[in-house]
C-alpha cells in the first residue's frame, strides 16, 4: 500500500518530471525503478551520540595575540577570477567545489554554475536550458560534485520535485532521480549521498515508519536509505522556532562535516556514511546557551524569541563553515548580535588564532587575504575569497611599493574595478 501512495506522489508530478526525463519510455522506466527502490528502503537507526572517537578544542575568546600571515602560512596565493565577458561575471560564492581542473562555483542571486579553469580563466558556465529548449533547472540551491565520473548533481528547489538533477560538465543531461523524502541540502559521499533536511520539512510516508525523525539521511546510490541521524521529538523541536545555517555541510578532503544550531559540536563521517569524529568545542559557560536547549520542550516555540532575547545577545549559537587541513582546522564562531570570528586552530600544540588578528606580511603582498569565512579545503590548502571592492581599497592605500616583486598581481589588481569578479584565496597553512 505505502509502495501505491508513493507512486502516486510521483504521477502527481509527472509534467514537471516527463519534462526532464524527455520521453514516456524513460519515464516508465524511472516509475519501474522508483517502484522498486522505495519498496526495498532499509534503515539502520545509529545513536547520534554514540561517536567512538572525539577530539576536545578549547577556546577563550578573550585572547588577543598578534600574528602575521608568514608565521602561519607557507603560500598565499591570490586567483582573480576572469570577468571580461557577461557570461563569465557573478555577484557572490554561495558554494565552491574544487576539482583537478576546475573552479566551480555557484551563485544563487544571478542562478548561475561556472567553470573557471585552475589559473582563473574562464571556462564556460552550466546552461539553464538545452538546445531544443528544454530546461535543466529552474532555481539553483545546491549542487556537488562526482569528479571521477565527470557529473554535477543539482538540487533544483524551483520545481515540484524532491530530487536530484544530474548532467556532465558541459551541461549533457543525464537523469532526473526522486529521493525518498525532501531535503533541503546535501552532500555527495562514496556510494551514497548525505542529506539535510529541515525540522520543518514534511517527509513521505515511506519514511514514516519508523516514528521518529531526523536531520540527517545517508541514502545509497540504490536510493535506499541506509544511516539515519540525529533523530528529534517534534513535541520538542520543531521548524516553527529554529533557525537554520546557510551552509549545514562541509567536505575537506574524503571527510564530510555536519553543523547545525544551538550545537557544540562538529561531526566528521566517512564517505560511506558511517560516523568517524566528533569534534566538541569548548567555550566559557556565560557564552553558551542552556545545554538543554535542542532536547527540553519548555523551549517549545520560544527558542526564536529566546535567540533574540537581550540577555543572550553576544551569546554563541552556532559553529561554522568547518574545515580542515593536515593538522589544522579554520572554522567561524557565530555569535547573536554580532559579526562572526574565525579561527585557526593548530591541532598539535593545540594554539588557535583569531584571523582577524592575523596581520597581513610579505607572504601575502600586505594585501587583505580572508573577508568572511572560508568556502572550501583541498588536502593542502583553505580558500577563502575577497571582493574587489575590498582589494582596491587596500591597493589605494599601500600602493605600488609593496607589490614590486609580483608583477602579475599589481596587473591583475590594476585590471579591477568594483564589478569585477570575488577574488580567490588560496592558503596554505604550516605542517608544524
Amino acid at each position: 500500500m505505502k509502495c501505491i501512495k508513493y507512486i502516486v506522489l510521483l504521477i502527481t508530478y509527472g509534467t514537471s518530471f516527463l519534462h526532464r526525463l524527455k520521453s514516456w519510455n524513460f519515464f516508465v522506466i524511472s516509475i519501474c525503478f522508483l517502484f522498486y527502490s522505495s519498496c526495498n528502503i532499509h534503515t539502520e537507526q545509529l545513536n547520534t551520540e554514540g561517536f567512538s572517537d572525539s577530539l576536545t578544542v578549547s577556546i577563550n575568546l578573550k585572547d588577543t595575540s598578534i600574528n602575521t600571515t608568514g608565521e602561519l602560512f607557507d603560500s598565499i596565493e591570490y586567483i582573480f577570477l576572469e570577468s571580461s565577458t557577461e557570461e563569465s561575471i557573478f555577484s557572490n560564492i554561495d558554494k565552491i567545489e574544487i576539482t583537478d581542473n576546475y573552479y566551480i562555483i555557484l551563485d544563487t542571486r544571478t542562478n548561475k554554475l561556472l567553470f573557471f579553469n585552475k589559473d582563473g580563466r574562464f571556462s564556460h558556465s552550466l546552461p539553464q536550458v538545452l538546445a531544443n529548449g528544454d530546461s535543466i533547472f529552474t532555481t539553483l540551491s545546491d549542487f556537488t560534485v562526482n569528479e571521477n565520473k565527470e557529473e554535477i548533481l543539482i538540487y533544483d528547489s524551483g520545481i515540484a520535485f524532491d530530487g536530484v538533477i544530474k548532467t556532465d560538465f558541459h551541461g549533457t543531461y543525464k537523469l532526473a532521480s526522486r529521493t525518498p523524502m525532501s531535503f533541503n541540502e546535501f552532500a555527495l559521499g562514496e556510494g551514497g549521498m548525505f542529506y539535510y533536511k529541515r525540522y520543518s520539512s514534511k517527509y513521505y510516508k515511506s519514511v514514516e515508519s519508523n516514528n521518529e525523525n531526523h536531520l540527517l539521511y545517508y541514502v545509497s546510490d540504490s536510493s535506499s536509505i541506509k544511516y539515519l541521524y540525529f533523530s528529534y521529538d517534534s513535541k520538542i523541536i520543531n521548524g516553527r522556532d529554529m533557525y537554520d545555517l546557510d551552509h549545514m555541510f562541509t567536505r575537506s578532503g574524503n571527510k564530510v562535516y555536519f553543523q547545525r544550531p544551538f550545537d557544540y559540536s562538529v561531526y566528521e563521517f566517512n564517505m560511506n556514511g558511517t560516523k568517524s569524529l566528533r569534534i566538541d568545542f569548548l567555550f566559557p559557560n556565560y557564552s553558551k546557551f542552556p545545554e538543554d536547549f535542542l532536547r527540553n520542550n519548555k523551549y517549545l516555540g520560544n527558542r526564536i524569541s529566546e535567540f533574540k532575547a537581550p540577555s543572550n545577545k553576544l551569546k554563541i549559537w552556532t559553529i561554522s563553515s568547518y574545515h580542515r587541513v593536515l593538522n589544522s582546522i579554520i572554522f567561524n564562531i557565530n555569535i547573536v548580535g554580532s559579526k562572526d570570528f574565525s579561527f585557526l586552530y593548530n591541532l598539535k600544540n593545540k594554539k588557535y588564532y583569531n584571523i582577524e588578528n592575523i596581520y597581513s606580511s610579505s607572504i601575502s603582498n600586505w594585501m587583505p587575504f580572508f573577508e568572511d569565512r572560508i568556502i572550501a579545503a583541498d588536502n593542502k590548502s583553505y580558500y577563502s575569497y575577497i571582493t574587489p571592492k575590498l582589494m582596491l581599497q587596500a591597493y589605494r592605500t599601500l600602493g605600488d611599493r609593496h607589490l614590486k616583486n609580483s608583477p602579475f598581481i599589481l596587473k591583475k589588481i590594476k585590471e579591477l574595478t568594483i564589478f569585477s569578479n570575488p577574488i580567490l584565496v588560496r592558503l596554505e597553512p604550516r605542517s608544524n
